[in-house]
């Protein structure tokens, strides 16, 4: 059987790391690579031990174009700015690149439009894709990941249900709690904190 070589950019991130995890326990699937910018504390780190698989032997790298000359398909789920950065990288060396990125805006989302095709998961992503005008090259690509059931409407009149969650990283726990108070300010309706 044939194992498709997958790499993955922003490997060190939270979903990144699970990407690794899902490729690496994927039959079909070998984990060719894994890049983060070049100041990421978790260069040289083995992209085994980021995903829980154990020792792969693969270090994490700096380098999206060699990964994607070592890769049969490259995975992206960064930021914006990153993700047109890899779309253009990808282009030029004719490489799949699959992105899972949201929240371009226009001049970001005009360069992802240039792709040959684009895949979409869900419900709740093909409607965004027609609307942006790409219905016909759009692919539905099953969802590797559960991605459960899809969201009903609040219907008028029911309290709001409310879940924020702050990020917390070393020394921003002010400003965290700063956002949340501010984010918490701007909703119109009763409020519980239990």
């Amino acid at each position: 059987m044939e194992r498709y070589r997958i790499g993955i950019v922003g490997c060190a991130g939270r979903m990144g790391r699970l990407l690794l995890k899902v490729a690496g326990e994927t039959e079909a699937c070998v984990i060719a690579g894994g890049t983060e910018a070049p100041d990421s504390p978790a260069q040289g780190q083995d992209l085994g031990a980021q995903a829980g698989l154990g020792e792969l032997g693969i270090k994490v790298g700096a380098d999206p174009v060699a990964l994607f000359a070592q890769s049969d398909a490259v995975i992206d789920f960064t930021a914006p700015a990153v993700s047109v950065r890899h779309a253009e990288r990808a282009a030029r060396a004719e490489a799949v690149l699959v992105l899972g990125t949201t929240g371009f805006d226009k001049e970001q989302d005009a360069a992802i439009a240039r792709a040959d095709r684009l895949f979409w998961t869900t419900a709740r992503d093909r409607p965004a894709l027609e609307a942006a005008g790409h219905g016909a090259k759009m692919t539905h690509l099953p969802a590797f990941l559960d991605p459960g059931p899809a969201v009903e409407p609040r219907p008028s009149g029911d309290p709001l249900g409310l879940l924020t969650v702050a990020m917390m990283r070393p020394g921003d726990k002010l400003e965290s709690y700063r956002r949340l108070a501010a984010a918490l300010g701007l909703v119109d309706e009763p409020v519980s904190l239990r």
